[in-house]
């Protein structure tokens, strides 16, 4: 095998090609262009405890979809897998204060650990909503996030000669687990432009995720 490349840039990163990948990257383009018809309106956000809590929780996810982006052009998939997570933290919880007013106030208060609802209890909510229409994933990612013995399995490939071996770096040989990444990265940036969408007023209903 030729030694790759100590970066790879995107004419020739190891997953390009991939359709999951494609769709990320359009994704990622068209949140982009959301995200400049809404700049503008936010800088007159009153009182408006929802428009503020979408400020809160917007950019950082955006933000987050662009490190795995990133990271999965270097085939840093393990790193990029594990930033799903407050991905999602993010994606979901700004779903759940949209159709959920009445907790915007602990949301200004500084969403206290001992008072808010744990992520899956959000999930929950939502899905008693009929807002949720996918399954939840947050069980792999939370394996990954506290390292349980089933996450391990996204460190492994298979060589050249058919051997399983663990990578500690990048790791080229997992196409699979790309495409779970991107499907992952696609769907918790159309929930947050959804939301931000529907909230500053452009007219885009906010969807079932």
């Amino acid at each position: 095998m030729a030694e790759s490349p100590v970066l790879f840039s995107p004419d020739n990163e190891p997953y390009l090609g991939r359709k999951p990948l494609y769709v990320l990257d359009t994704s990622i383009s068209s949140a982009m262009k959301t995200v400049e018809k809404i700049a503008p309106l936010t800088l007159e956000v009153d009182d408006d405890q929802l428009k503020k809590a979408c400020l809160d929780l917007v950019p950082g996810g955006i933000s987050l979809a662009l490190s795995i982006r990133e990271l999965i052009r270097q085939a840093h998939l393990y790193s990029a897998y594990v930033l799903t997570r407050p991905l999602a933290e993010r994606a979901f919880t700004s779903l759940y204060l949209f159709h959920n007013h009445q907790d915007l106030p602990l949301w200004k208060k500084g969403w206290p650990y001992n008072e808010r609802p744990r992520l899956a209890e959000i999930m929950r909510r939502l899905d008693a909503k009929g807002v949720l229409g996918t399954a939840n994933p947050l069980n792999g990612l939370n394996s990954l996030i506290h390292g349980d013995p089933s996450s391990s399995q996204f460190l492994l490939f298979e060589d050249e000669e058919g051997e399983i071996k663990i990578s500690l770096s990048r790791n080229l040989l997992r196409p699979d687990i790309c495409n779970d990444i991107c499907s992952l990265t696609i769907s918790f940036i159309a929930i947050l432009m959804g939301v931000a969408s529907g909230t500053f007023g452009l007219g885009e209903k906010v969807k079932p995720c």
